[in-house]
């Protein structure tokens, strides 16, 4: 009897912590406003008519080719603390080759997070890649993630970092609309996209996007922000801004077929969808370099079967012309995506008769 009453008190009080937890972790929940202006102010307008932009999603410096990830199927939260840094240092070193990309636009970058050590990679990257302006913002601020069981993910401090050698007229914020459900959605990223706006010597303007795409939901989630975005980028789409929207996107172009690559994805746990063929504006494009994956899974560690694809690319306006496409193949050694990168002009567009 007494044995009984010992372990039926041992269960409540793990209940009542595991509810104080909860309710803990759900008051101090990250919310942030639909938008947020980073900076606002008077800048020049660009004058030439040619930039390049470089997108990369460097996995907080700890999703190198020795790991898997418990999200995706693999059973491991983290690496050493000696192979994240070796890992932030080849990242750094790439970013820092010369000639410098006009944009350097970075998902999963940490300032705080148990995954990788509690490195400011945000201060880092700033120091020694000085020659930008950099902008950041939260998309996953979480004090505790309590899972996988044994092992937690813990503290996780992280977002999205646009850099440019041009001084943006603004920089703002915008949150990607819904969540998973409550509890689930306390402990996932805030989804959003940053954008930065520059005038033009022609009186136009260029909003140059960095995105990070929802992943691991079946795809009701991800349809509704995509909708957002479009929504926004039409808003915009005046026939003479200039728009480019790049990251990753957790999905595919349209043109690209899901095991485009010859691996089988029915491995990895998370597979990513197709955008729709119909979701771009008329004249819109999306341009990715089709030889080469960006993103390889992680529920093994990296070897040849790895499943690998390609969701890291750009979505271009009317009046963009791409002059030169390519993915560093980089062999996933330091992050489970590659850097893409992207050299564009100005065109003049046509003007539809009175």
């Amino acid at each position: 009897m007494k044995l009984i009453k010992v372990t039926l008190g041992s269960i409540a009080t793990l209940v009542i912590a595991f509810l104080f937890f909860l309710g803990w972790s759900t008051i101090n929940d990250y919310d942030p406003q639909p938008q947020i202006t980073l900076t606002k102010q008077n800048a020049p307008a660009l004058k030439k008519d040619t930039f390049s932009i470089l997108i990369w999603n460097i996995g907080y410096a700890g999703l190198g080719d020795d790991m898997d990830f418990f999200y995706d199927g693999g059973e491991q939260m983290r690496t050493s603390k000696n192979r994240t840094d070796k890992n932030f240092q080849n990242i750094l070193k790439e970013l820092k080759k010369t000639p410098q990309p006009d944009f350097l636009l970075l998902q999963e970058v940490d300032i705080d997070s148990k995954r990788s050590y509690h490195q400011n990679q945000v201060e880092r990257i700033k120091s020694e890649i000085h020659s930008h302006n950099w902008y950041f913002t939260h998309n996953y601020l979480v004090d505790f993630v309590p899972m996988p069981l044994g092992n937690p993910l813990g503290k996780v401090e992280s977002g999205i970092m646009s850099g440019s050698l041009h001084s943006p007229s603004s920089a703002t914020r915008y949150s990607y609309q819904g969540n998973f459900d409550w509890p689930k959605s306390v402990f996932m990223l805030d989804r959003c996209f940053l954008s930065l706006t520059y005038p033009l010597s022609s009186g136009d303007t260029l909003f140059i996007v960095n995105t990070h795409n929802t992943a691991y939901d079946e795809g009701a989630l991800r349809e509704k922000q995509m909708q957002q975005l479009k929504t926004w980028i039409t808003k915009r789409n005046n026939g003479q801004n200039k728009i480019i929207v790049a990251g990753d996107w957790n999905q595919l172009p349209p043109e690209v077929k899901i095991d485009e690559f010859g691996k089988n994805p029915q491995s990895k746990k998370y597979s990513p969808k197709k955008i729709p063929q119909e979701f771009l504006p008329e004249g819109w494009q999306f341009i990715f370099d089709p030889h080469t994956p960006t993103n390889r899974g992680l529920d093994t560690v990296y070897h040849s079967n790895s499943y690998e694809t390609l969701i890291d690319f750009f979505a271009i306006s009317p009046g963009i012309k791409p002059i030169e496409i390519k993915t560093k193949d980089l062999g996933f050694i330091n992050s489970d995506h590659q850097p893409v990168y992207l050299k564009f002009t100005f065109v003049r567009q046509k003007q539809n008769a009175q």
